[in-house]
């Protein structure tokens, strides 16, 4: 294939995901090779060489124990910027929560993500920011492994690598408190399950209760925020989600055994 991309077209090289990384080695030469030829003033610039990886690893759904390895990905990742591109399929989330405005970006050029000075198809600062703006949270829902798999169900796969609906809707509590207004009622029908199940799974991933969770997370930003900035009590319930702030300092005496005014005090 190597010597074919010398005759000026671009070579094309199918592979089923397991098995690619039998050509890994193969590849970090030719990588090399594209390196080395690049900066010889009288090489003609040669043809692309493409890999494309059937069965996705996070759509393996039958025989994830023995087939999943994404570790190509990261094996063409690690080689040069000016001679790798890494490109993934389309895959569009959108999650519809009361109150809650989502932007969704679809990243197909994985080295987007990366700074302009690093990579060159990174994008500027300004780029970054038109995106992903500059005091929003953000949730990476990548699409791929930290589990080593297992033979079960598509669904069970994507709670095992925590890209399933419920860790998403974790996260975003995570990433913003004030959700917990909308109660676990709202936010099971936005999901289309209900509200006990949703209650169930968090319980099972995390360990409490949805309450509890919005609780903890409430406190921690609260914290965060009395240790950060000079914003009146009021100012602070109002982002973490509360309409009360005599409740908010009730909430977090009873969190942390002192009120919000001598935390900041003694932080």
């Amino acid at each position: 294939m190597e010597g074919y991309v010398l005759t000026g077209r671009h070579g094309f090289f199918a592979s089923y995901e397991a098995f690619i990384r039998i050509v890994d080695s193969m590849v970090s030469q030719h990588a090399k090779w594209l390196k080395v030829t690049s900066e010889l003033p009288w090489r003609q610039k040669i043809a692309s060489l493409n890999f494309s990886l059937s069965s996705n690893v996070w759509q393996q759904d039958h025989n994830g124990y023995t087939h999943q390895d994404p570790g190509f990905l990261d094996h063409v990742a690690n080689k040069k910027a000016d001679v790798v591109r890494l490109y993934l399929p389309p895959d569009i989330l959108r999650d519809h929560i009361p109150e809650l405005k989502i932007r969704a970006v679809n990243v197909v050029d994985l080295m987007k993500l990366q700074p302009q000075t690093q990579h060159p198809h990174g994008l500027s600062d300004a780029e970054y920011n038109a995106i992903f703006t500059k005091d929003k949270p953000i949730v990476f829902a990548f699409h791929g492994y930290q589990e080593e798999g297992t033979i079960t169900t598509p669904f069970d796969m994507r709670v095992q690598n925590e890209i399933d609906r419920f860790h998403l809707v974790m996260d975003a509590i995570e990433q913003l408190p004030q959700l917990g207004n909308c109660g676990s009622g709202e936010i099971a029908d936005s999901l289309c399950v209900s509200e006990e199940y949703l209650s169930g799974q968090i319980k099972k991933e995390t360990g409490s209760s949805f309450s509890v969770l919005i609780k903890e997370k409430r406190i921690r930003e609260v914290k965060k925020l009395l240790v950060t900035t000079k914003l009146r009590l009021k100012q602070i319930a109002a982002l973490v989600g509360y309409t009360d702030p005599k409740y908010m300092s009730k909430v977090f005496k009873e969190v942390t055994g002192v009120l919000p005014s001598e935390y900041r005090k003694t932080h």
